[in-house]
């Protein structure tokens, strides 16, 4: 499987989801509450809560990003954890889906589910 194919792996993981790639991307960003928009357009501020950082940029952020996962780049960047890498905080983490069929998470000290 390619790196590409790991990253979306890991966000199904979270989401649930079996859309494209960047459908399943998108579904991620919108259970982290980010606005819509285009794809870079809302990974740039999902990297940003997930390493509390302000890039404003996105390959700057794509390669932190990375490099907080323990590779040198996006492109070698495979499976991850949502919530887990390097500064860890302010992101989404440990995304769950509950007996509700709600999926629950929590950013900044907030509960929610969608």
């Amino acid at each position: 499987m390619s790196n590409q194919g790991k990253r979306q792996e890991s966000v199904r993981a979270v989401t649930g989801t079996a859309y494209s790639y960047e459908g399943d991307w998108h579904a991620l960003f919108s259970a982290a509450g980010i606005p819509n928009g285009t794809f870079n357009e809302r990974l740039l501020p999902w990297i940003n809560a997930q390493l509390s950082t302000s890039y404003v940029e996105i390959n700057g952020a794509m390669n932190a990003f990375a490099l907080s996962n323990g590779v040198a780049s996006w492109n070698e960047l495979g499976l991850f954890t949502i919530g887990g890498g390097g500064g860890g905080g302010g992101g989404v983490g440990n995304l769950n889906w509950g007996a509700d069929g709600l999926l629950w998470g929590a950013a900044n000290n907030i509960m929610w589910g969608l």
